[in-house]
């Protein structure tokens, strides 16, 4: 288990403690950044809430899709105990329905931690590589 911290556009939003499997959840320590978002993670975990994600449905069915988007659109940014940028695939926030209940945090770890894409050569059956006789 390892602590990291996340943040939105530059600001920290909270702590979570995960572990460094593929997919891993966690509970967030959210910090005074997060009130900047919480009503968009708010939103979309209502939506959630009403579709059975975290329980059975219950809520209205009839939801604007907009709220996941925006949700979505959130640039989420995982750092290490260091502080270095963590590559991710997604970091999903949703709110719990009860009061008083931390948020929980999902997060797909990379499975190739490469800052630089890689580069693709040519193989030896590539036409532009073999030589006209």
């Amino acid at each position: 288990m390892a602590r990291y911290a996340i943040s939105h556009l530059g600001i920290p939003i909270g702590e979570v403690d995960l572990s460094p499997t593929e997919t891993a959840v966690g509970e967030l320590t959210p910090v005074s950044g997060y009130d900047g978002i919480r009503h968009i993670i708010r939103a979309a975990s209502e939506a959630l809430w009403a579709r059975g994600f975290l329980g059975p449905g219950g809520g209205d069915p009839h939801f604007d899709p907009a709220v996941l988007s925006r949700a979505q659109d959130l640039s989420l940014e995982l750092h290490d105990a260091r502080g270095a940028f963590v590559p991710v695939d997604f970091i999903n926030i949703v709110e719990r329905p009860g009061p008083g209940e931390p948020p929980v945090v999902f997060v797909r770890f990379r499975l190739a931690h490469g800052h630089v894409a890689s580069v693709l050569k040519p193989s030896n059956g590539d036409a532009s590589s073999r030589r006209r006789s």
